[in-house]
């Protein structure tokens, strides 16, 4: 249903794109009908840790491999297109309950927002889309969304370092359009060679600006690759891989070592279970 309705929305057929999401949207509602806020649809078990560790819920948790949270993400993406900014907002906010910490909502929430210029909710937005960001081009767009609130604040120094901040976890050609633009607008070269780390992070911090990921991502990674190092390493580097690109650390990186000699003897004993079946087979 969602891959039909992406193809009419790349032919611009956003009424056929809505209808063909009209089946999952019955569906999202028989789910919450029956499971109401006990059970929710992350994207994997990180998210869902996340989550715990965030809200400290008094109840028990569960979730299910059902992907709502993209079912609503482009049904407000629709929404939006066909100027519908409000009932985009509500659908958006929906998918939210499915899951809360599903970054390409709240990005999406965010496009809406300013959209719909309601400068003060766009803030507290995009200050949720960093907190909610843990893979390196979501952390990227939220630092390109604050330089995008200090342009439309004319602050063109914290805007350029914004951008600047963006390129350490993806470069991306928006920013380098954006900060040609900062540049002219300013009349000021803004060059990223002028303005070390340190003074960056300064620079961002001063207009309360977060100057790195929010903690709880590597410790929930970390969490849940150390649950499952035993029965599945491979996984487990994963996530111990995520926690290091978001916190660099000798004791995550003696994880990751750790995780790595696991993998490899995983594979040693795979290759000796195989070569002695087919000793046996040729007896």
């Amino acid at each position: 249903m969602v891959n039909q309705a992406h193809q009419h929305i790349s032919m611009k057929d956003f009424d056929a794109a809505e209808q063909a999401l009209h089946p999952a949207l019955s569906l999202a509602d028989e789910f919450r009908e029956k499971y109401g806020q006990t059970q929710f649809c992350f994207n994997n078990g990180l998210e869902l840790v996340f989550y715990i560790m965030l809200d400290e819920p008094d109840f028990g948790l569960a979730s299910r491999n059902i992907p709502f949270s993209n079912v609503f993400q482009t049904y407000g993406f629709i929404l939006m297109e066909k100027g519908r900014l409000d009932d985009a907002l509500n659908m958006l906010d929906k998918g939210l309950l499915f899951n809360p910490v599903d970054a390409a909502l709240h990005f999406e929430k965010a496009e809406v927002l300013k959209a719909q210029r309601r400068t003060s909710e766009l803030w507290e937005q995009i200050e949720t889309c960093f907190e909610v960001s843990y893979l390196p081009h979501y952390i990227a767009r939220a630092y390109r969304n604050y330089g995008y609130y200090f342009i439309e604040a004319r602050e063109w120094e914290a805007a350029a370092c914004c951008y600047f901040a963006s390129q350490r976890w993806e470069h991306h050609i928006m920013a380098q359009g954006q900060l040609a633009y900062i540049r002219s607008a300013a009349g000021k070269p803004y060059q990223e060679k002028d303005y070390p780390p340190d003074v960056i992070d300064a620079i961002l911090s001063k207009r309360q600006v977060p100057v790195k990921p929010c903690p709880l991502w590597p410790a929930a990674a970390i969490r849940v690759g150390a649950d499952i190092l035993s029965e599945n390493p491979a996984n487990a580097l994963m996530y111990f891989e995520i926690a290091y690109r978001l916190c660099p650390d000798r004791h995550i990186q003696a994880m990751i070592i750790k995780a790595k000699q696991k993998v490899q003897r995983q594979k040693m004993d795979d290759k000796t279970i195989i070569a002695s079946h087919s000793e046996s087979g040729q007896s």
